[in-house]
């Protein structure tokens, strides 16, 4: 590759868009296994998009996965919120498990928040809705 000029069009490159407060249709585009460098605890790190909304910037959803340092509360409540993950979105998933290969391509409508951080930067996050039992 030459090492000079390289001729793009950078007057294109723009950032996405925040969602506004709504319901949306979601994607599953990425699933991977994920442990946090921070904390050291083991999760699902899914990139999530909009179905009909491509301009929408994408979210970043964790599904934590229990461990057994965690007490029992902690682990009731990643049961839950991984299970509201799971039928939301319509992930096949049994009573003992699941498999993080079928979450890509997996959509589910939900409630999309809109949030600004400490340090006044914008994101969605996506709000489960509770089973129905």
């Amino acid at each position: 590759m030459d090492a000079g000029f390289i001729n793009m069009a950078l007057s294109d490159a723009k950032e996405p868009t925040v969602a506004p407060e709504g319901e949306y249709e979601l994607l599953i585009e990425q699933a991977a296994h994920y442990q946090s460098k921070h904390s050291g605890n083991y999760s699902i790190r899914c990139i999530i998009g909009f179905t009909e909304h491509p301009e929408f910037q994408n979210i970043f959803h964790y599904v934590s996965l229990p461990s057994s340092e965690d007490a029992a509360d902690k682990v009731s409540i990643k049961l839950l919120m991984a299970k509201r993950f799971l039928t939301t979105f319509g992930i096949p998933h049994e009573e003992d498990g699941f498999n993080v290969e079928d979450f890509v391509g997996a959509t589910g409508t939900m409630f999309v928040k809109a949030e600004v951080d400490d340090e006044d930067r914008e994101s969605n996050s996506i709000n489960l809705p509770k089973l129905d039992n």
